[in-house]
């Protein structure tokens, strides 16, 4: 039991920035169909239910493209290191401006934003 329990924590952190690097990389790559829920969704029933087992990170990976319907190289770049993510890049699907100074963000929106942008800042509200 104390195994599953360290195994767990220690994916806790990668966990963490997976769902952190999805609210801004997911939306764009899907054209804001498909989130980290419908990867999590699929997970539980193709492996838990119908397999009666869990998944590897193979696996895992493997679901979240074939959900996203296009390659996430990118994605798992920053998921399974400490990369720095490309914050004004990422911000910027969302129609989002980010200034960083001395290790401090700030963050505005956009005057003028098309229908996607507008539509990720939405989903990232609610």
């Amino acid at each position: 039991m104390r195994i599953l329990y360290l195994c767990l924590f220690s994916m806790i952190p990668c966990l963490v920035r997976a769902q952190e690097m999805s609210y801004t990389l997911t939306p764009v790559l899907t054209k804001n169909r498909h989130s980290l829920d419908d990867v999590m969704r699929a997970l539980y029933r193709e492996y838990y239910q119908q397999k009666g087992r869990g998944f590897t990170e193979a696996e895992f990976r493997a679901l979240a493209e074939r959900i996203a319907g296009v390659s996430l190289v990118e994605f798992f770049v920053y998921v399974n290191t400490v990369k720095q993510p490309d914050y004004r890049k990422y911000f910027g699907y969302a129609g989002l401006d980010v200034a960083v100074e001395d290790g401090s963000f700030a963050i505005s929106r956009r005057k003028a934003m098309n229908a996607l942008q507008e539509n990720i800042l939405k989903d990232w509200l609610r």
